[in-house]
């Protein structure tokens, strides 16, 4: 009986700190960035701001994606993150996208593909703390 309550108690830290770590995988990336954008035929400069989700502890917002003004959810496992497939409105224009980047120190790098009206692109984003 003893041993069936100290594996129970083992195993109840190990989930609780697996939730501690996904809250602290997501802080390392909310700050404001400045970002170098690579698409087809377009490089620009910009800047996002990435902010907490409510919808878990690993998931973010990254604000400002693609300089259109529209927030990007992604979810956030260690130094990754990951763009699930998402539509969102841009002026109006459904566009669709996914990714996924990964944090090293003051750099995130993120790679994406992103379809509107018929037609789609392969981008990257240089994204510097500021």
């Amino acid at each position: 009986m003893k041993i069936k309550i100290l594996f129970f108690a083992m195993l109840f830290m190990a989930i609780a700190c697996n939730k501690d770590d996904d809250s602290n995988s997501r802080d390392k990336f909310l700050a404001t960035y400045g970002v170098v954008e690579s698409c087809p035929g377009l490089n620009s400069s910009y800047d996002i701001i990435i902010t907490t989700s409510a919808e878990s502890n690993n998931t973010i917002l990254i604000n400002n994606f693609g300089e259109t003004g529209t927030s990007v959810k992604a979810t956030v496992s260690g130094n990754n993150l990951t763009v699930p497939n998402q539509t969102v409105n841009v002026s109006g224009t459904s566009v669709t996208l996914s990714g996924s980047g990964a944090l090293s120190g003051s750099i995130l790098n993120i790679t994406y593909t992103v379809s509107a009206l018929g037609g789609s692109a392969n981008c990257s984003m240089v994204c510097t703390k500021k």
